[in-house]
């Protein structure tokens, strides 16, 4: 199959007043250990919120949203194009439960326990596909500021600054994709299945330990196609994952 990719550029500054009150809104006396981490505060880190305001005029319906640590193995225009999304599920991610819902989110909120249970399996927004049109409908945009705003005056989540609120606001839209088109947390879990690795349709570098970066794990699988850490010892370091 023979795509063409366009680049469409915009201007974050067009966002400057939505982007202001979300980021003054999780300004707080007492920042948890993710807010102290400024990469999660920019404004690229809060873009995806609008992307029906960038790509809706350019006829964009649905789009694929990936991270800037991933891989991709398979093939996503595929996918894109056979993923059914409807007005009631119009947001398609993976569930990862290395993680579950009581890590990210506060169950003493009663928001919080309408809208999900304990023990459901995270949804990592990592990787995802929307429907914009039904995104612009749902107003998501107002949904994610609204949440805020309850958050400041209850605590809604635990960690992490975009993607708790963004995961909350589209939990009730969202359609489980097969688990190989997110396989996430390699930069956190350094004893992943090797197999699982290879069968992956996007590998992704969810955690500390990115591949760009000296202490990185599962560099094998990302060196031929990023940009490889520069100066780094010959020995690995303790504790690197065996399969890299």
């Amino acid at each position: 199959m023979s795509e063409q990719f366009h680049i469409v550029s915009f201007n974050a500054e067009q966002f400057s007043s939505q982007l202001s009150r979300i980021q003054t809104s999780f300004r707080s006396p007492k920042p948890d250990e993710s807010l102290l981490r400024k990469e999660l505060m920019s404004n690229v880190n809060f873009a995806r919120n609008f992307a029906d305001d960038i790509l809706l005029p350019f006829g964009v319906e649905k789009m694929m949203y990936l991270d800037v640590d991933t891989i991709v193995q398979g093939d996503i225009v595929r996918l894109i194009a056979d993923t059914n999304l409807t007005g009631s599920k119009f947001f398609a991610a993976v569930a990862s439960c290395k993680q579950h819902m009581e890590q990210w989110f506060d169950f003493s909120s009663s928001l919080v326990r309408r809208t999900m249970k304990r023990r459901d399996c995270y949804i990592n927004a990592g990787v995802y596909i929307v429907h914009l049109p039904m995104y612009r409908e749902a107003a998501i945009q107002a949904r994610i500021l609204q949440l805020i705003g309850a958050h400041q005056r209850h605590r809604l989540w635990l960690q992490g600054v975009h993607q708790p609120s963004f995961v909350l606001a589209l939990y009730n839209y969202t359609m489980l994709l097969d688990r190989r088109w997110n396989v996430a947390g390699l930069g956190w879990i350094s004893n992943m299945d090797e197999a699982l690795l290879k069968s992956a349709h996007v590998l992704h570098w969810s955690g500390a330990h990115k591949p760009w970066q000296c202490d990185g794990f599962y560099r094998s699988y990302w060196d031929p196609y990023g940009v490889p850490p520069k100066n780094c010892p010959a020995q690995p370091y303790p504790g690197a994952p065996r399969c890299r």
